[in-house]
């Protein structure tokens, strides 16, 4: 099953150039792991202290927060206020998350 892991950082905007080095850093090691298809770190369009760390598990456990994500929580929490989110597909468009990608 697919499922999503999502920390998301709300910091100052100074913040962020020295925390992304370390964030990214973290992502590529998160990334390596066994049952992750992707890490994505995003960073908001309108405010520019708000950072969101994205990870797309494809495993057979129950969703939940990972040592993964509760290590980079941890990190994040330097830099401001988190939120430490699992998501899984609405009934009817878990089929969203199994399609090959658009060319």
């Amino acid at each position: 099953m697919k499922w999503i892991e999502m920390i998301r950082v709300r910091s100052a905007s100074d913040a962020l150039p020295q925390a992304m080095p370390e964030i990214t850093s973290q992502a590529v090691e998160i990334g390596r792991g066994p049952g992750i298809v992707e890490v994505m770190v995003l960073q908001h369009a309108l405010f520019d202290g708000d950072i969101a760390v994205v990870i797309l598990w494809d495993d057979d456990r129950q969703p939940k927060r990972t040592t993964e994500g509760l290590l980079l929580a941890g990190h994040l929490q330097n830099f401001g206020l988190v939120d430490h989110g699992v998501w899984v597909a609405t009934p009817g468009f878990a089929r969203c998350f199994e399609q090959e990608p658009r060319p």
